[in-house]
């Protein structure tokens, strides 16, 4: 093996002694959650660092504090979080969308990890956001549309 190709594949001595993934592996499988998250498996994503099943899993948890599939549910369950507040989104379009099986598959783990349905949660975020958006337009009407001071 060349020089270069030594020190293409070497890793610095912090990520060898932690036993977690290299930088770069972890910033890879971030840009695939991003662009890729409803179609992304553990398996997948120990082939695309180039990892065995087993040695990738283990050194995701050192890494990331979470197995690998507790990671990709909470990503996607943040996801659906963000899009329920979408304008026009149903349960079931959202589920499908982030590759559950149908709205009820998401509900149920909704409820298991939120504590209430995602129509709920909707209900409740919204009314949290035009709630502060009514009580801001009523300060600035009290004040008779004028900046506070």
């Amino acid at each position: 093996m060349t020089v270069q190709a030594q020190q293409a594949f070497a890793f610095s001595p912090r990520e060898l002694s932690r036993g977690g993934l290299a930088s770069w592996q972890m910033r890879r499988i971030r840009a695939l959650a991003d662009q890729r998250l409803p179609e992304l498996t553990v398996t997948l994503l120990a082939a695309e660092v180039g990892l065995s099943l087993y040695h990738f899993s283990r050194s995701f948890r050192a890494s990331f504090g979470v197995t690998p599939s507790a990671w990709l549910a909470e990503r996607k369950l943040a996801r659906a979080m963000e899009q329920l507040l979408e304008p026009g989104r149903t349960v079931d379009a959202v589920a499908v969308e982030l590759g559950y099986y149908s709205g009820s598959q998401l509900a149920r783990l909704f409820r298991r990890r939120i504590g209430s349905s995602p129509a709920r949660y909707r209900t409740a975020r919204l009314a949290e956001v035009w709630g502060a958006a009514c009580d801001s337009a009523a300060g600035e009407a009290a004040r008779g549309g004028r900046a506070a001071p």
